[in-house]
């Protein structure tokens, strides 16, 4: 539960420090990198509103979206390690452990 709070979270809980590294760092530039995007969207268009501004071409939303898909993909990335981890635990602890099966 606690990897759908921020990506690396569940990574860390498991004690797999190298990988939480990475998907936090992961989301936290991607993340970052859509925050900037949108700022600097946002700036183009509040200095519309004021009219002694030279008047800017609007800026493209490629820069936005592609901060967007990455961060989700960082984030999802995170979630299917975190799963696949924790299934990978189970099925060792199983093994070792044959009369614990369900």
């Amino acid at each position: 539960m606690s990897a759908l709070v921020y990506p690396g979270v569940g990574q860390f809980i498991q004690k797999r420090w190298v990988a939480g590294a990475i998907y936090t760092f992961a989301f936290t530039a991607t993340g970052g990198y859509f925050v900037f995007e949108f700022a600097r969207i946002m700036i183009v268009y509040l200095s519309q509103m004021t009219f002694d501004a030279p008047a800017q071409p609007a800026p493209g939303f490629r820069g936005l979206l592609v901060g967007f898909l990455l961060a989700l993909l960082a984030y999802a990335a995170s979630l299917i390690d975190t799963y696949a981890a924790h299934t990978r635990a189970l099925r060792a602890l199983q093994a070792a452990h044959p009369s614990m099966h369900p």
